[in-house]
């Protein structure tokens, strides 16, 4: 009895979609081509909508997972408060890339310009400053970041969160030797002063290409990449490899 009754409902559900169907083209069979997509988009937006968006989901997911099986990401510097350009980011990805002969068909380096703070009392609440924050906690977490490229009060608000390495004991002492006339002292955790970025005004990527006043350099405390980090700091200061 039941099977009948479902029978029925079935039968009944087929004509109606079919003739639903028919009434559907012979509308859009009488309308200018104009007239079709406005009707189209009036009706089945929210359809379009959300096919759209999970096609770029699906897209998206494959490219990452194509990406990381292609490349292996050997370093990321997070810049905050200073969006690069598309020219200014090649200088960066050509120069650094060639200063350590990177492997182009297998390594990738990023240069992200995405963070923006703004430290006004008023506008620190932004979404935008909120979403940078969430944005840098999400990336130490994951162990993604190897140096910033950070204004003053970026990293006068990140050492004492012990989110950089103090380069009097990180970096090769000649090398410290060199930039040690550029270094930023700041507080950590215990309010002691400590070299924990270098200002890079006076070097080719403070003209013209990072436009924080001035641009400090800093390793990330957990970075994957310390090697590549202090190499570019060399490119930086333009010193032989």
């Amino acid at each position: 009895m039941k099977a009948d009754t479902n029978k029925k409902k079935k039968q009944r559900i087929r004509p109606s979609f079919k003739e639903s169907f028919k009434e559907e083209c012979a509308k859009l069979k009488e309308m200018t081509f104009g007239e079709k997509l406005e009707y189209i988009w009036e009706y089945y937006k929210v359809h379009i909508i959300i096919t759209a968006v999970l096609v770029f989901f699906v897209v998206s997911m494959i490219k990452v997972v194509y990406n990381n099986i292609k490349y292996e990401s050997i370093f990321h510097c997070a810049v905050v408060n200073s969006i690069l350009s598309t020219e200014e980011e090649n200088y960066l990805l050509d120069g650094f890339g060639e200063y350590i002969d990177v492997d182009k068909e297998h390594e990738t380096m990023t240069f992200d310009s995405t963070y923006i703070f703004f430290w006004d009392q008023q506008s620190f609440q932004s979404d935008t400053t909120y979403a940078s924050r969430m944005k840098v906690a999400a990336a130490l977490a994951a162990k993604e970041l190897d140096i910033f490229v950070a204004d003053k009060t970026y990293v006068e608000s990140a050492t004492p969160e012990e989110q950089f390495m103090d380069l009097s004991t990180t970096l090769p002492a000649e090398l410290y030797a060199v930039v040690e006339p550029y270094v930023f002292y700041s507080a950590d955790k215990d309010g002691e002063m400590r070299p924990f970025a270098v200002d890079l005004s006076s070097t080719h990527l403070g003209d013209g290409v990072f436009y924080q006043d001035p641009p400090y350099f800093a390793i990330v405390s957990n970075t994957q990449h310390l090697e590549t980090a202090i190499e570019f700091l060399k490119y930086a200061f333009e010193l032989e490899k």
